[in-house]
Formats: C-alpha cells, structure tokens, sequence
C-alpha cells in the first residue's frame, strides 16, 4: 500500500510563530475621545470631504438645504461628497501608520 503522507514537510514551521501582528494605532477626535468599533460617528468638518470608494451611481453631492442626492454631470468628478452632519457606525478602523 502507498502511504499519501509525505515526510516532505515533516520539518515545516508554521508562519503564525513568526508573522508580526500589526493592530491599528488608536484614533482619537479633536475633544480627545477614542473611536470604537460600534461607535456613532458625524461629519462637523465644513471642507470638503470626498468619498472614492463608492459605486459610479452614487457620484454626486447632496444639496445644502433640503438633502438631495445630485449626480455628477461631469464624467471626471468620480466621488461623493459627504455632506456636513452625515451620521454612521464605525465598523473598521485601519491602521493608518500600516504602508508607512
């Protein structure tokens, strides 16, 4: 009979003993408090702020005073503009120092 195992990799290590954890540096806002995942989040910031990772037809801004979605007309304007006092939930935090 053949046996299907291998003492090939009979001495092999496993990367876990010697992969480097890279956890996220701690975020903190302007008042000094930390963000959490699970956390509720707003933009007060009244520059401009652009989103790029989304979907073509959510290219656009939303209008000042009564919140409509206006798409970009010009082909070359491929983001959404987060509008000042846009609510969420943090759901990830990166590691911003991670490509440094």
């Amino acid at each position: 009979s053949t046996s299907l195992h291998s003492s090939f990799f009979a001495d092999a290590t496993t990367p876990s003993s010697t992969t480097k954890t890279i956890t996220p540096k701690e975020q903190v806002d302007r008042n000094g408090r930390t963000f959490a995942i699970g956390n509720t989040v707003a933009i007060t910031n009244k520059k401009v702020i652009k989103a790029y990772s989304v979907l073509k037809s959510g290219y656009g801004t939303f209008h000042p005073t009564t919140r409509e979605f206006l798409p970009h007309d010009d082909d070359d304007a491929n983001y959404l503009v987060l509008p000042e006092g846009l609510r969420g939930v943090v759901k990830k935090i990166y590691n911003t120092n991670e490509w440094d």
